[in-house]
């Protein structure tokens, strides 16, 4: 990922950035980049919001110390661990692991992520805090280039914008994207100091711009993933105090599961 400290920008007006990708990573960069100055679009296929991922996440430190610095909510979003332990089917435990560590899901962090950056509002963030965030806003100064103590830059974030071709060049538009809408079929094209991709394994981006000997080689890794939800009612007090306050992982013969 870019950062302040490792990207410098050398002119007089705030840096314009396309992140093709509007997931966790395009809203990680395209966050990091506006609260730095510069004016992000995002461009995200899915023509509606990305949602109900069902899927849990556990964050460390790095991402606790980019919220602490780009992160404009002080709203709890995340359960604390205090570590990984192992059990077996008896509920012995076999190992623990100490870990500062954060459960969460995906949608709370997107939306999270959302609100920051284009002060979208949800369930996770009414409407009412999406206001306050805008009048703070307004009471900024102009957005100054990347760079330390710079201003919030503009951010957009564009859904059912599917990309169909990069073009470089050089002087005040280095890159020029276009895309089409994927509900109306219609093209636009957009140019950037800065194209940043991503959006994925199937990246569009690297597709464009690698050749097929520089595009990284997939291969199935031989797992098959289940989720599934129980509700906390319907689960035993002896396995709830088990599970409480922890990642835990139980091995089986050629599986694991993870609560």
């Amino acid at each position: 990922m870019l950062t302040s400290t490792t990207f410098r920008i050398t002119q007089d007006r705030p840096l314009n950035v396309i992140i093709v990708g509007g997931s966790i990573s395009g809203l990680l960069t395209g966050l990091m980049l506006k609260r730095n100055g510069a004016h992000v679009t995002i461009l995200e296929q899915t023509p509606h919001e990305l949602e109900h991922q069902a899927a849990g996440i556990a964050t460390g430190p790095p991402l606790a110390a980019f919220l602490a610095k780009f992160d404009r909510s002080a709203r709890p979003f995340s359960l604390p661990t205090d570590g990984i332990h192992t059990v077996d089917r008896a509920d012995r435990e076999l190992g623990f692991t100490a870990l500062d560590m954060r459960m969460n899901s995906w949608d709370a962090l997107y939306y999270r992520l959302r609100w920051n950056f284009d002060g979208l509002a949800s369930s996770y963030y009414p409407e009412e805090e999406e206001e306050e965030q805008q009048q703070q806003q307004q009471q900024q100064q102009p957005p100054l280039p990347l760079g330390e103590g710079a201003r919030d830059g503009k951010a957009a974030y564009r859904s059912g914008c599917r990309l169909r071709g990069i073009q470089t060049g050089s002087g005040d538009s280095p890159v020029k994207v276009r895309f089409v809408h994927v509900r109306s079929g219609t093209e636009t094209e957009l140019a950037a100091d800065l194209l940043i991709g991503a959006d994925g394994a199937n990246s569009a981006v690297r597709n464009m711009v690698l050749s097929p000997d520089e595009r990284p080689k997939r291969e199935y890794a031989n797992y098959v993933l289940w989720r599934g939800v129980v509700p906390e009612t319907a689960v035993s007090e002896k396995t709830r105090v088990l599970l409480e306050g922890k990642l835990s992982f139980l091995l089986l013969n050629r599986q694991y599961a993870i609560a």
